[in-house]
C-alpha cells in the first residue's frame, strides 16, 4: 500500500489531496472510514 499527498494552490487556498491504495474490496469501506473520520479531525483542529 501507498499514500501520496498532493497540496495544490488554488485562489489563494490550499487543496489537499491524499490517495491511498490499493485496497482489496473488502478493506475499501474501512479505509473511506479511516480517511473521513481524520479529515473531519483535521478539520476541526484547523477551525480552533
Amino acid at each position: 500500500m501507498s499514500l501520496r499527498a498532493e497540496f495544490h494552490d488554488e485562489n489563494g487556498k490550499t487543496r489537499p489531496v491524499i490517495r491511498q491504495g490499493p485496497y482489496s474490496g473488502e478493506m475499501d469501506g474501512m479505509a473511506r472510514a479511516g480517511r473521513e473520520s481524520s479529515c473531519t479531525e483535521l478539520h476541526a483542529l484547523l477551525a480552533g
